[in-house]
């Protein structure tokens, strides 16, 4: 929150990247940023994902294999369905 309030944005306009579900996609989520979870570290891929936690929006291999205009594109729904404006 710090980092978006510092840039002068809303949680709507961010997207949160990082490679672990119970600190980084968990604290996103609870607050509606669009996530990615990075498969990385000690949760690299085929590694499943933990029981009661929120699930990422996008789940990749590699920032290589994330398709960003499809990350914008939910941004901007979900901006949308926040502000019951049509983008």
């Amino acid at each position: 929150m710090e980092a978006l309030r510092r840039l002068d944005r809303l949680t709507g306009e961010a997207i949160m990247i990082g490679d672990r579900p119970d600190t980084d996609i968990k604290g996103a989520a609870q607050l509606g940023i669009v996530t990615v979870l990075v498969r990385i570290g000690q949760f690299s891929p085929g590694t499943p994902y933990p029981d009661g936690l929120p699930k990422p929006d996008f789940d990749v291999k590699s920032l290589n294999d994330l398709n960003l205009d499809q990350a914008l594109q939910t941004v901007r729904e979900r901006q949308t369905r926040s502000s019951g404006f049509i983008a």
